[in-house]
């Protein structure tokens, strides 16, 4: 695979928390809710779709493409990715004696890689190392983190409210995560060597295995609404958490970390006839340079989510029990590499009695400025489907930064 994919991963600020806004009004409650969302996109503050796109379809990379991210780039870059599927239920009329509460379980696959980098690595990336001839290119500091893990959990909700708990057991599939403090690589002036002065780390999950779980943790997540009254209207908070928790990486997994100065002249060949031997195989020239795993288990924290929620104005009927405000202000922090605090603003419409537009504005996460656009359809009163994107320019343009786009059906009976 192309080292340079990596820069791909450039998300969904938003969309992991774009779920639609409802809160229980005085009908009866369904006894079933069965909710499946799924949310696919990438984010970025300097990297403009062009270049992404024609990595991902293999293509070569022009000139043009590559510096017009370059000439973007500052000393604060960042991008991520986020795909995202997750299945929630829930049943009954009462749990535990209360008849308020009622179990819920979901089932959830999530990949997700954030990344903070420095302009000489975008350079050494997609132009290699002559313009630094003769002086150093510093690669660091930069971030970079890449997990991909699924999860069941068990839980109860508050069917009068909307507020849930829950705890999930998480099978963690692939972590790759380094970690820059300082790195230059000087390139000699004739180009006979090259010297990397490092100090930072890089794991992995293990390799020697494809389809069972490479690590095993567990994860909590929760979301508490109340309504509030205020500036003489009935409002609706909500502060939840997604995912916060941890992945224990089996023994199978591997680091390397380093706080030295390597050189690097080339090497040399027993016989220039001797094709073979004139490309060196990945674990020798890492051995060589001294930058061999280190096998062991070892523990890393799932990068979660934090949100709160303000909604008010005109309340609207959804299906079933539910209703939508005409007004929501949400801030959502993820603890992932390159991402900042993201805040939005949704206003909704009701286009007729089975359509509903949603628009709105956001800042922060893996990229910049967005605008976003949703709409939702009510097939009777037991069924609503939502498909929206929280950059919606991205979607029809190449010159813009990130593209993202999420579904979500919900049933209820």
């Amino acid at each position: 695979m192309n080292d340079r994919l990596w820069l791909i991963g450039l998300l969904l600020p938003a969309m992991a928390t774009a779920q639609v806004d409802s809160l229980t009004i005085a009908a009866k409650a369904p006894s079933h809710v069965l909710v499946l969302e799924a949310s696919a996109g990438f984010d970025s503050n300097v990297i403009f779709n062009d270049l992404v796109l024609d990595l991902y379809r293999g293509r070569n990379l022009s000139r043009e493409v590559r510096d017009r991210s370059y000439d973007a780039l500052g000393n604060a870059n960042r991008g991520g990715y986020l795909l995202d599927m997750n299945l929630a239920y829930t049943w009954g009329r009462w749990l535990l004696g209360r008849d308020k509460w009622r179990p819920r379980i979901n089932v959830a696959y999530r990949s997700q890689l954030g990344l903070r980098f420095s302009r000489d690595a975008f350079a050494l990336a997609f132009r290699g190392n002559k313009a630094f001839e003769g002086r150093a290119a510093s690669i660091g500091p930069g971030t970079f983190q890449h997990v991909a893990y699924q999860e069941i959990g068990f839980g109860v909700e508050d069917h009068a409210s909307g507020s849930f708990l829950a705890v999930s057991l998480v099978g963690g599939n692939r972590l790759r995560k380094a970690v820059i403090n300082q790195a230059d690589l000087y390139t000699a002036t004739d180009g006979r060597f090259v010297e990397l002065d490092l100090d930072g780390n890089y794991r992995r999950s293990d390799t020697s295995t494809v389809f069972k779980p490479k690590g095993i943790g567990a994860a909590l997540s929760f979301s508490w609404r109340h309504p509030v009254h205020a500036a003489g209207q009935e409002m609706v908070v909500t502060v939840g958490a997604e995912d916060i928790g941890f992945i224990s990486w089996g023994r199978g997994a591997g680091t390397i970390g380093k706080d030295t100065l390597i050189r690097y002249d080339g090497f040399t060949a027993q016989s220039i006839l001797d094709l073979d031997g004139l490309i060196p195989e990945e674990e020798n020239l890492r051995d060589s340079l001294g930058l061999g795993y280190t096998p062991g288990s070892f523990v890393t924290l799932l990068p979660g989510l934090v949100h709160a929620r303000l909604e008010f104005g005109k309340a609207r009927r959804g299906i079933g029990h539910v209703e939508h405000r005409a007004y929501s202000l949400s801030v959502a922090h993820r603890f992932s590499p390159g991402f900042v605090p993201c805040v939005s603003a949704v206003r909704h419409v009701a286009l007729s009695r089975a359509l509903s537009l949603g628009a709105g504005v956001g800042y922060g996460g893996y990229g910049g400025f967005r605008l976003g656009l949703g709409l939702e359809a009510r097939l009777g009163k037991q069924v609503a489907l939502t498909v929206g994107t929280d950059n919606a320019v991205g979607l029809v343009s190449s010159r813009s930064r990130g593209m993202a786009l999420a579904t979500r059906l919900e049933m209820a009976w």
